[in-house]
């Protein structure tokens, strides 16, 4: 410590406090300069307290917060060694805005903070937490100054809402997205109240309807932002009020509103300046016409606002016809366009809007199964300008119109050509050729099996590290080491790269793959924190039983490095000469489960981080995805119908998962409500992968009977041999009976008189 000391001194301290500490965290400076020596200590309080914004989320530790809010609000003793190193009112604190986050805010660390300083002080709060309630909520309504408010916090009620909006009506910005407990009175005070209100954002928001949101369109005036995403109760006709009286509206989002119809976007004046509609998922919207009209609603809104238009968003819209895509061309200023999921986009309607939209930037296109080389001929050739372009699932496209887009698109710095199987060795090749701006982010994975996915990867990582070592001394590096070893990947996750997977068709004849496989530790280490009484495994720090599963129970389970959540299961298992005695073979099985399921990247599916099987161990532990949500149904074999809306939305996310399963040549076998996860975002996901196999073929044949009695297709209760994918839709077709009228369509007392109904 004294020589750290000694060195301190050489440096001037105007230097460190001017032009050091704004490159250092507030963690930085709290826990490492302030323990160099008593000047650098000062130093180190005094930078902080002088900073405008102040990120506490990273305090997660029992009493961090409450520490970091008491140690900015110290005063620091006046003597000459401050007087002399510091500058003048070095003990003001000029906080106006804080990020907080988790289970440490409590009303007393809000109360100290909001009492430390001017009641006016603080212009801008992010706060996002799970437990905080009504007193903390109050503390908040002390800071009368607000302008900026983030208040991702599920326990936030109306009352709660109301008493902020009475305080602070001075709000222009409003963020409450995913508080579902506030309702319509919550929104009426705001309309009440804060009337200076610019941006409003309650997605998820499901309590709030029209009612509310008329009176929020005719009392506040300055609307820039409204987000309205998922809140199911809203409809056309209170966003029809807010279209013709929010004259100043600039971005919009309706997204996932299934009511909402775009008879709305006939309300919008002509005078309006919209530049973002985001329509993601509102299955309503079907280009209706109204009146005399020759043309759709939206066909109208392009027609006559289009040119306004910088963001478009329509993914999901399944009912919109060439008719509708061609309008959007006239948006001739539009920079980003996302029509993934649009089934019925063509190749002509891709050239169309191209011809008009050359300003474009952004483009999505995933899954739209029609387009094939050219489209992107019509990319190529019209928008030279894109930098990002998203082609995941279009599976007809080939080298010939790839290499056209990578060739006409020089500014590219984000492609995502994830499950394009037709392309080839000679599309990367052309791909690590290019001239152009270097990528920030390339998504290659699932273009073929595993092995020649990883030599396409390969093939990109060469020559982006021959680009690096070239033009290291001239150019800044716009790869980082973690991007390029994850370039081949579905997603930015913490997995391993592709390179260390075995091929799933080699397993069956590889009976000791464990030593090289998949994501797996073989480590295992166990602790219990006396103090909390929590027990951890490996870097995991387990809590509460959540539910039980394949597996048995299931625990939260939480990384504390990289502050996350997931979900933690545990399977006995026997080894060596005891397994061989008995012939046991559960441990190869679940291994050859592992291996499938850690192949699979996709929104309806669970995902699995990884496996701890160590030797020593009479267990095998699963870390897979946190699914926090609720059951889909309320029982097994009867519970409550799922209304129309309801069934079909998760029938079409089981079909699908179903699909993206099949596609790789894998086939569930055990598909039933028990094996779906129902998120709290309304996503569903397949689970429970321990009967699954992968086949080589379509026409693969099987003669083993697996999975659950009433979901069993006829085929194979006939002892003879049977198809494996079918087998899987006839039991999402079970499964679906199930959403619709709350029974099984085959029921029996015994499994004799079942197999023969099924029969």
């Amino acid at each position: 410590m004294e020589g750290n000391a000694l060195s301190a001194w050489l440096v001037p301290t105007h230097v460190v406090y001017q032009h050091v500490m704004v490159y250092l965290s507030v963690r930085e400076r709290w826990e490492n300069v302030a323990l160099v020596c008593r000047a650098w200590r000062l130093l180190a309080l005094a930078s902080v307290k002088v900073k405008q914004h102040l990120d506490l989320s990273w305090c997660r530790g029992n009493h961090e917060l409450q520490l970091a809010i008491t140690t900015l609000l110290t005063m620091i003793p006046n003597n000459a060694l401050a007087t002399a190193i510091l500058p003048k009112n070095f003990n003001h604190v000029q906080l106006q805005s804080i990020s907080l986050y988790g289970p440490r805010v409590t009303p007393a660390v809000l109360l100290q903070l909001v009492s430390g300083i001017s009641p006016m002080q603080l212009k801008r709060i992010d706060l996002e937490s799970k437990w905080l309630e009504a007193d903390g909520f109050a503390a908040i309504a002390k800071c009368q100054g607000l302008e900026f408010l983030c208040l991702n916090c599920i326990k936030l009620t109306d009352n709660d809402l109301i008493g902020i909006a009475m305080a602070c009506t001075n709000l222009k910005s409003l963020n409450i997205a995913g508080c579902s407990r506030v309702g319509d009175d919550g929104i009426l005070g705001l309309a009440r109240y804060c009337l200076q209100l610019e941006e409003l954002d309650i997605s998820m928001c499901i309590r709030v309807t029209d009612a509310s949101l008329i009176v929020l369109a005719h009392s506040i005036s300055n609307l820039v932002r409204l987000s309205v995403e998922k809140c199911l109760k809203i409809t056309e006709a209170s966003l029809s009020h807010v279209a013709s009286q929010q004259q100043q509206l600039k971005e919009l989002s309706v997204a996932n509103c299934p009511k909402v119809r775009d008879i709305f976007l006939a309300a919008f004046r002509m005078d309006s300046q919209l530049k973002t509609l985001v329509l993601n998922g509102c299955a309503s919207v079907t280009d209706m016409q109204l009146g005399m009209s020759s043309l759709g609603c939206l066909s109208a809104y392009f027609k006559f606002h289009g040119q306004n238009l910088l963001d478009l968003d329509l993914t999901g819209l399944t009912n919109l016809t060439s008719d509708t895509f061609k309008m959007i061309s006239l948006c001739l200023n539009l920079q980003s366009l996302n029509l993934s999921m649009c089934r019925n986009l063509n190749n002509e309607d891709i050239a169309t809007i191209t011809t008009g939209c050359t300003a474009l930037q952004k483009v999505s296109f995933q899954g739209c199964v029609l387009l094939n080389d050219a489209a992107l001929h019509s990319l190529a050739g019209s928008c030279n300008n894109l930098r990002d372009v998203s082609l995941v699932f279009c599976y007809n496209i080939t080298d010939v119109g790839f290499c056209a887009l990578i060739h006409g698109c020089p500014k590219l710095t984000h492609l995502n050509v994830k499950a394009c199987n037709l392309l080839t060795e000679l599309s990367f090749v052309a791909l690590a050729q290019r001239k152009g701006v270097n990528f920030i982010k390339l998504v290659i994975g699932a273009c073929a099996r595993l092995i020649e996915t990883a030599s396409y990867a390969h093939i990109i990582k060469q020559a982006v590290y021959t680009i690096l070592t070239m033009r290291a001394t001239s150019l800044p590096m716009k790869l980082s080491q973690k991007s390029l070893d994850t370039l081949h990947e579905h997603h930015n996750e913490d997995i391993p790269p592709i390179k260390s997977a075995p091929m799933l068709s080699g397993l069956d004849n590889n009976r000791g793959f464990r030593r090289t496989s998949y994501l797996e530790t073989n480590c295992l280490h166990k602790s219990c924190d006396i103090t909390t009484g929590h027990k951890q495994l490996n870097q995991y720090i387990l809590y509460d039983v959540i539910g039980k599963g394949a597996y048995g129970k299931v625990r939260k389970a939480f990384w504390p490095e990289k502050n996350k959540y997931y979900a933690h299961a545990k399977k006995p298992i026997l080894r060596g000469p005891r397994a061989l005695a008995i012939k046991d073979d559960g441990l190869e099985k679940i291994r050859r489960e592992f291996a499938i399921w850690k192949k699979l990247q996709h929104p309806n599916i669970v995902c699995l981080k990884e496996v701890i099987d160590a030797p020593e161990s009479n267990k095998i532990y699963m870390i897979s995805e946190l699914i926090e949500g609720r059951p889909l149904l309320d029982g097994e074999s009867k519970c409550t119908p799922l209304n129309e809306d309801t069934a079909k939305h998760c029938f079409c996310q089981l079909i699908e998962g179903l699909d993206f399963l099949h596609f790789h040549k894998i086939i569930h076998r055990d598909i039933k409500p028990t094996n779906l996860l129902f998120s709290s975002e309304g996503i569903v996901k397949i689970t429970d992968f321990g009967q699954s196999q992968v086949i080589q073929d379509e026409d693969d044949y099987f003669r083993q009977t697996v999975g659950t009695g009433p979901f069993l297709a006829p085929e194979m209760l006939t002892g003879g041999a049977y198809k494996g994918l079918p087998i899987d839709l006839w039991a999402a077709g079970v499964t679906l009976f199930l959403f619709i009228y709350g029974h099984l369509p085959f029921q029996a007392a015994t499994l004799p008189e079942l197999y023969e109904k099924i029969k």
